[in-house]
């Protein structure tokens, strides 16, 4: 019981005479504003840590690329946290995809419809000719359809449940604690390794004039600030990385939206302008159809004339117009002579017969003005 009461003494006694206890009596007795004033100093030291906080965030939040960000990091973690970021965007990017994914197909179950992949040929059984056109082979056919819809159906369902949960599991691997978690370690890891580079020698001065005496080493106080500030801006900074990442995804999708739009606005002009077009060019080959039938077939005038041995049907030569002279006027038959060659056809003779006999009965004697000599 004696030891245990001197060692109770003596701790009582070593705390009694501790620096700690001095300065508190001599604080309080012999200036109570000095309190006061270390109470605003620490105040002042957490506004400027406030301010300073504040002030990398900003910094932080108006970086537009993963290069600019990497500037803001203290340059002693730079090359720790470039893979640690760059697996952060490419997390990033998968959930944005998931995410469209599983917006995409949720549009698809409102509609009843189904993605492309989904969509495939039923299974096709050969019925006997006899069968295949009766009631009971509609009704088969029927069968095997509905079961293959229900089958895609469960598929597409089971498919996007796996992809809700896919999107929630990125989405919580991207909330702060988890980016926090991520980003600390390479950190952590190269903090022992710097706090033994930025140790600096004690200093204190020496009685010769110039003189600088090393007394060991401390630890370098802005080595531990940067430290610190870095660790409470993890989270912040991953948070930017995600952020650029949807926003880059954000302006990508509203381009594509954008033509989409405009060509489906060109399409709807473009389909009015052909409709147009066409509508009139059917109008003018209906009129050309209509006057080239008009004009393809006119019966001949009533005047018109014949000539001799010409088919039937086939007109001569046009009659003269009016106000020509007479000479080019074709000569017409007397009417005395078509009688007569009208009454020549029907006794069997020719005109051209008639001729050649008459020039046979006339060949034997001598021609008129032939055969005398001179006088």
């Amino acid at each position: 019981m004696s030891s245990s009461f001197g060692n109770t003494a003596a701790t009582a006694f070593r705390r009694a005479l501790s620096p700690s206890t001095f300065a508190s009596l001599h604080l309080s007795n012999v200036d109570p504003t000095l309190s006061q004033e270390a109470d605003v100093r620490e105040e002042q030291l957490s506004q400027n840590a406030a301010a300073q906080a504040a002030a990398r965030t900003m910094l932080i939040f108006g970086a537009d690329t993963l290069e600019q960000l990497l500037t803001v990091i203290p340059g002693e973690y730079q090359q720790c946290l470039i893979e640690p970021l760059k697996d952060v965007r490419a997390t990033a990017q998968r959930l944005v995809s998931v995410r469209d994914t599983v917006q995409k197909w949720r549009h698809h179950k409102a509609a009843g419809t189904f993605p492309t992949q989904f969509v495939g040929k039923p299974v096709e059984i050969q019925f006997s000719k006899d069968f295949v056109e009766s009631a009971e082979a509609d009704a088969a056919k029927k069968k095997l359809l509905d079961a293959h819809r229900k089958y895609v159906q469960e598929v597409f369902d089971d498919a996007l449940s796996a992809k809700e949960i896919e999107l929630t599991t990125l989405e919580k691997s991207l909330e702060p604690k988890d980016l926090f978690d991520r980003l600390k370690l390479p950190v952590m890891e190269l903090w022992p390794s710097i706090h033994r580079k930025r140790l600096r020698p004690r200093i204190r001065k020496g009685e010769e004039l110039g003189e600088i005496i090393v007394d060991g080493v401390e630890e370098d106080p802005s080595a531990e600030t940067s430290y610190m500030g870095l660790m409470n801006d993890l989270s912040t900074i991953g948070l930017r990385v995600v952020m650029l990442v949807e926003a880059s995804h954000f302006a990508v999708t509203r381009k594509k939206d954008a033509k989409k739009n405009l060509k489906d606005a060109m399409d709807v002009d473009e389909g009015d302008e052909s409709l147009r077009k066409k509508d009139l060019a059917n109008a003018v080959k209906l009129a050309v159809d209509a006057a080239m039938k008009k004009k393809a077939f006119q019966p001949p005038p009533k005047n018109l004339k014949f000539k001799k041995g010409a088919a039937k049907g086939k007109p001569s030569s046009p009659p003269a117009r009016k106000g020509k002279s007479s000479a080019g006027k074709q000569k017409e038959p007397q009417p005395r002579q078509a009688a007569k060659l009208q009454a020549m056809k029907k006794n069997g003779r020719g005109l051209k017969g008639k001729k050649s006999s008459q020039a046979s009965a006339t060949s034997g004697g001598p021609k008129k003005g032939k055969g005398k000599g001179r006088a």
